[in-house]
């Protein structure tokens, strides 16, 4: 069983109170008022719920209701190996989400890659918000080519009913990130991820601070062989709820 590792500091510890947060950020002015575009694949951002919870709300209730859930995480810690699942059930006040140990399996399982990691524990709550009756396939992403990972992956999902996230924040400014590039960059990330142009996105992301780019790019890939397009439902920084000299970008985006 993968433990908790952020209940209590990025999001509450408790079940009642973890509900009623996701209730808030839902209602929240930053929050999404409307859903239903059933879409397949999403981005979503994985900060503290006070900040980025409003916009996830956007992805989870424009996503469509799967029997898996693939959770493409960044790897902040720098553990575990370039990409690896995790086998193990998860854990969150909201209770147990099951883990596809079959598929996790065939990806390669890494658990050190996800021991201490945030960006997909963060994203379970919501999903046990929204949905029902589902497993998940968490893969943690450090280094990988995202072609020939998101190659994988149609392969193995071939068949199956599925919805693929990608965990991510944006652009961090500001002296705690050592950076200080041009305001721009999340917009023309977003508007080469809506344009579903990888090259262009990778040649943004080298400029910026995007921790997720990995995962976005694999989702990319993916929806390229699908023929999709992107849909931004909402962008903003936590500068929009805190004001400090330092702030991280947050994306909501989905495919159809």
């Amino acid at each position: 069983m993968r433990k908790p590792v952020v209940a209590g500091t990025f999001y509450p510890g408790e079940k009642d109170e973890l509900k009623r947060m996701i209730k808030w950020c839902e209602e929240h002015e930053l929050g999404a008022k409307k859903g239903g575009l059933n879409a397949k694949y999403g981005i979503v951002p994985h900060a503290g719920y006070m900040y980025s919870g409003p916009c996830a709300t956007h992805t989870y209730k424009n996503l469509k209701e799967s029997k898996l859930y693939v959770i493409l995480g960044t790897n902040h810690t720098g553990y575990g190996r370039g990409y690896g699942a995790s086998g193990e059930d998860w854990e969150t006040p909201l209770g147990i989400v099951k883990t596809d140990k079959e598929l996790a399996e065939k990806i390669g399982i890494d658990e050190e890659a996800h021991r201490y990691e945030h960006s997909i524990e963060v994203q379970l709550p919501f999903l046990q918000y929204y949905f029902k009756g589902f497993k998940i396939l968490p893969i943690s992403v450090r280094d990988a080519n995202p072609r020939e990972l998101a190659k994988e992956l149609m392969r193995l999902l071939k068949g199956r009913d599925f919805s693929v996230i990608a965990s991510s924040d944006f652009t961090h400014y500001g002296p705690a990130y050592g950076f200080f590039g041009p305001k721009d960059l999340d917009k023309l990330a977003l508007k080469a991820i809506e344009e579903v142009n990888v090259r262009k996105f990778l040649e943004v992301a080298e400029q910026t601070t995007i921790c997720g780019y990995l995962p976005i790019a694999t989702l990319l890939y993916m929806v390229k062989k699908e023929g999709l397009r992107g849909k931004v439902l909402k962008y903003y920084t936590s500068a929009d709820i805190i004001r400090s000299i330092n702030f991280v970008g947050y994306g909501s985006v989905v495919f159809v």
